[in-house]
This record gives structure tokens, C-alpha cells and sequence, in this order.
């Protein structure tokens, strides 16, 4: 890091140190239960893969570099220390301590972003501000790519600034490696890849410019780009080189990678293809996202920080103009492709973190660093942006009470077990995990509600109203049916709609299907300091913040 005093290495470990707490804490949140979809289905094709004799995953929605490092590194340990950890439980556990560590990674990142294009102190408050901003921290806690893709997106970006200062075959082989890494990760990296090869050849760009007096800018342009078909000939080789060591059964298997693939962006651009993305029809492109990262994902302080950095920075002079063009091109342009997509899960965004942080932390270091004019001292400066740094942290403190508890679906598995008598009908919802968990097969007799199924019709309605007729208790395991079923009313308007359905879920909601809500779990983000409370409803979040690891639980009992 080259950090000079004493005082700044002792910042710099108080800051990784808290980074890394909040995001072990609570690392075990569903008591190995595997209640992340995405997690289960990337520890299954994990548990597929030995090294050197089977290394094709059959699997290409997401990438296989992920899923590699889970498998060797389990295998390694298996095979030299003797710990029984290639399995499904030990590999959750294990993906999980993967997460956070490159997401701890990330911080460094951030940090070393930072200090080139602004400053010491703006690096630190950036280091901060993603040390404890809620949403990076709960992806830490779950084995999905996104804590992967977002440090190698960050390192691209690094990578491309400090080869605009000194371009050589290093940091261009460098940016190959971290981008094919980033590919290897996740197939939507390649939004940026527009601006990768901009950064590359800018430095050229600018040495000919400043050489050449003629000013002739096209020709200039023009030539440079034709010197430099060698260095960009290299990049390319390098990356399919660095991507085919990575994935290799993107090429081997191409038709199943390209079949994959299909479907994703398929999906991002029709939320009507799956049951469990009719939450997206009628969100709004770009302003679902912004809604979501201001209010749940950085919290209003740090994204109203992270707003005025963007806005001071249009009015400021800056020696750094082309590295800080380059960082602006980079995320900006990630925002714009995948900002308008049709499915909108939070984690997409998780890349734009490190953008957020930086930004934040450039602000809160000109306000840390400015001088209050009527009362002539730096001292309320100083405290004020400290001040604003703890409130941001409190706010992440809030969400930090969901892994104080039992996840919510295991409060309510005590609870059914305990008061609902064995061999009891209990309905429960279909696309959705069912609750109670880990109940035995015969202890219960479950019956399945298709609410999804169209059309939403009276056939439909007397299959599950004999379903009802059945059941003795109805558990709703979370938000996931009955939000997109209750706002997609409108037959003329949505291709896909539940007048039915969710008239099914406003007459049990006010108890008139013949049931009773008699028990309700939920674990509202709060902060409690002796007899003051501050609680928040994040119930209208994006689902995929809240269904995980803190999900309203609804149990209804036959009147």
C-alpha cells in the first residue's frame, strides 16, 4: 500500500478490520440450510468438478472460474490436510469465506482506485465508505459470483489506469488477465468491453498528439490506431488465451454456452420468460436500480455523498483528466447496458460499489478537508465528516440485526414444529422454499398451491380450493408470489395476469378464505440504544434483498 506514517498503516488496519468482521459475522445465517437459490445450484455443479479428471460443470449461466477455485481449493484441502470439506455443506461454507475474501480484496481496490485519481485522504474515506455499506457486506455472505465479477471489474480498471500513466506489455498482459477473469466470471463484463480497449490505446492516443504539432487530430488518430494493431493483436490473444484457461468448456461445449447464455438474455429482456421474474414487469429501467442502491443498497448518506462527488467533480480541476474520464466511461457504461435490462436483481449492480465508494469518499474528503468560513476553523469541518461516516455506518448497523437472530423461516420452523400438531395439512406456495425445514416427509402432509399456473381461470381455482379445503394451516415462506400476483391485476395491460389470484391473497390477508393469520416472522433492519428504537420496513425493497436472509414468514390456521 506504501503507506507513510504510523497513523496511516494503524487507519488503514482499523478499517480492513471492520470490513472484514461485518462480513463474517452472521456468516452462517441459515444454520447451512442452503436457503440461496443461487448458491444451491452453484455448489451442485461444484460438487461435479475434480481435478484433473472431470472439469466440464455442464453449466454456463454463470461462469466456471468461480466454481474452480471453490473445487480446487476444496480438493486441497481434502487431499493435504485431511478436512472432509468437498461436500454439500462444507462447500457452502467455504464459498461463503471465498466471498468475503474477495470482497476484502475489492477494499484494496478501492482504495488504490482512489489514491491515483484524487488523493490520500479521499482513498481512505472511499475505503471506509465500502468497508461498511450494507449491500457489498450482504453478498459476502452468500456464495454467488457478483463479490467475484465486482473485484475483477475493479481490477480491470485499476489495471487500465496505471497503464495509461506507463503503457508497456505488462499492464496490457495485466488488463488480459483480470478482464478474461472478469469474463470467466460473468458473461455481462463484456458491457464494458468498449472501454477496455479505449483505455488501452488512449496513452498511445495522447504520446502522439503531444508529438505531433500538426494537430491534425483525425490523421493523427488514424495512424496510431494502425502502430498499434500489434498491441491490440497481443491483448486479444492474451484474453481468449487467459479466457480459454479459465473456461475452457466455453469452447469445447460451445453450443451448450451459447444455449446458456441465450436464455440469460433472453430473460433480461423479457420478465414475463420465469415465474420468479414477474416481479420486474412494469419496473421502470434505470430509476428501479437508483430507488434500490439509495434506499437499501449504499443508504441515503453515502449515496447522496456519492452524488455530490459525481456533481462538484464537473465543476472541479483535475490534472488527472483522462484516467478519471476513463473510470467515469468504464462504470457508466456497465450502468447504461444493464440498467435498462428487463430483470432487475440488485446484485447486477453490485459492480458499481467501487464507482459509489470512490465518489463518496471524494466528497467526504473536500468536506473533511474544507474550512467553514464563518467560524474560521477546520476542526467542524472535520467532525462533520466523520459525523456523516457514522451515520452512514449506523445505517448499515440496522441490517447488521438480521444475522443477530435465527433467520426468520428457521424462527418460524421452531414455531410450527411446536404448535402445529404432527400429520396437520399444511398448504404451502410453489417457487418457493418450503417451511418448515428439514421437517420429516411423514411428519406432515403438504399440499402444493400453483398460484403461478395460467391461465388464472376457474379450473385452476377448483384444483387449489380443493387444495385448501384440505389443508389445516397455509405457510407463506416469503414475498415472492404474492407481491408480482398482487400487481399484475390487469389482463389488457401485462401478458401475464391474476385477477383471481390476487383476489386469493387480499381476501386472506383480511381473513375472509376461511383462515386466520396466527403467526407472523419477520426481522426488520433496526439499531436499539438503551430505550431508543429506530426500526425500518424494507418489505418494499427488490425481493432478492430481502427473500434470503431475512424473509417475512405468514402462517394462517383453518378457522
Amino acid at each position: 500500500m506504501h503507506l507513510k506514517t504510523l497513523r496511516e498503516k494503524i487507519t488503514f488496519l482499523l478499517i480492513l478490520a471492520l470490513a472484514i468482521a461485518l462480513r463474517i459475522y452472521g456468516q452462517n445465517w441459515d444454520s447451512g440450510f442452503h436457503l440461496h437459490p443461487d448458491e444451491r445450484m452453484l455448489i451442485m455443479v461444484t460438487t461435479r468438478i475434480h481435478f484433473f479428471t472431470n472439469l466440464n460443470p455442464e453449466f454456463f449461466n454463470y461462469g466456471s472460474l468461480p466454481i474452480y477455485i471453490l473445487a480446487a481449493l476444496a480438493q486441497f484441502f481434502e487431499s493435504v490436510f485431511k478436512i472432509p470439506i468437498f461436500n454439500y455443506t462444507g462447500l457452502l461454507f467455504l464459498g461463503r469465506t471465498l466471498s468475503t475474501i474477495f470482497d476484502i480484496f475489492t477494499l484494496f481496490v478501492v482504495f488504490k482506485i482512489a489514491r491515483r485519481l484524487f488523493n490520500t485522504t479521499a482513498a481512505f474515506f472511499a475505503l471506509f465508505v465500502y468497508a461498511v455499506a450494507f449491500f457489498p457486506i450482504q453478498n459476502a455472505h452468500f456464495f454467488v459470483v457478483d463479490p467475484f465479477v465486482t473485484f475483477l471489474l475493479a481490477t480491470t480498471v485499476y489495471s487500465l489506469l496505471r497503464h495509461m500513466q506507463t503503457p508497456t506489455k505488462r499492464s496490457l498482459l495485466l488488463t488480459a488477465l483480470f478482464y478474461a477473469m472478469a469474463l470467466a466470471t460473468k458473461a455481462s463484463a463484456l458491457v464494458v468491453y468498449p472501454v477496455v480497449i479505449l483505455g488501452l490505446l488512449l496513452p498511445y492516443y495522447r504520446q502522439a498528439l503531444l508529438r505531433d504539432k500538426s494537430k491534425n487530430r483525425v490523421r493523427i488518430l488514424f495512424s496510431t490506431t494502425v502502430q498499434q494493431l500489434g498491441n491490440v493483436a497481443l491483448f486479444h490473444f492474451s484474453l481468449f488465451f487467459f479466457h480459454f484457461i479459465f473456461m475452457p468448456y466455453t469452447y469445447i461445449h460451445l453450443q451448450q454456452f451459447i444455449q446458456d447464455i441465450s436464455l440469460q438474455m433472453r430473460m433480461n429482456t423479457n420478465a414475463y420468460i420465469f415465474p420468479y421474474t414477474l416481479q420486474y414487469v412494469g419496473t421502470m429501467p434505470y430509476i428501479y436500480y437508483l430507488k434500490n442502491i439509495f434506499l437499501w443498497g449504499m443508504g441515503p448518506i453515502f449515496s447522496l455523498l456519492t452524488i455530490w462527488g459525481c456533481m462538484t467533480l464537473i465543476k472541479s480541476k483535475t490534472k488527472n483528466v483522462l484516467p478519471l474520464l476513463l473510470f467515469l466511461a468504464f462504470y457508466v457504461l456497465y450502468f447504461l447496458v444493464l440498467g435498462k435490462s428487463a430483470v432487475k436483481f440488485m446484485r447486477y449492480m453490485l459492480p458499481l460499489y467501487p464507482f459509489f465508494a470512490v465518489f463518496a469518499g471524494v466528497t467526504l474528503s473536500r468536506i473533511f478537508n474544507s474550512q467553514l468560513e464563518i467560524l474560521n476553523s477546520k476542526l467542524f469541518m472535520r467532525f462533520a465528516a466523520l459525523a456523516l461516516c457514522l451515520f452512514g455506518f449506523a445505517y448499515t448497523l440496522m441490517f447488521m440485526h438480521i444475522y443477530a437472530k435465527p433467520n426468520t423461516r428457521l424462527q418460524a420452523t421452531s414455531w410450527i414444529v411446536k404448535h402445529i400438531p404432527p400429520r396437520s395439512t399444511i398448504a404451502i406456495e410453489h417457487w418457493d422454499d418450503q417451511v418448515p425445514l428439514g421437517a420429516p416427509p411423514e411428519y406432515y402432509n403438504f399440499v402444493l398451491l400453483p398460484l403461478y399456473n395460467q391461465p388464472d381461470g376457474e379450473a385452476k381455482w377448483k384444483t387449489i380450493n380443493d387444495m385448501l379445503n384440505s389443508a389445516d394451516y397455509i405457510v407463506i415462506a416469503s414475498n415472492r408470489l404474492y407481491v408480482p400476483i398482487t400487481h399484475l391485476v390487469d389482463c389488457d395491460r401485462y401478458a401475464v395476469c391474476f385477477p383471481l389470484a390476487s383476489k386469493y391473497y387480499t381476501d386472506l390477508f383480511s381473513e375472509k378464505r376461511g383462515f386466520e393469520k396466527v403467526k407472523e416472522f419477520s426481522e426488520n433492519p433496526q439499531f436499539t440504544i438503551g430505550s431508543l428504537k429506530l426500526q425500518l420496513n424494507d418489505q418494499g425493497a427488490d425481493e432478492s434483498f430481502t427473500v434470503y436472509d431475512h424473509p417475512k414468514i405468514l402462517i394462517f390456521k383453518k378457522k
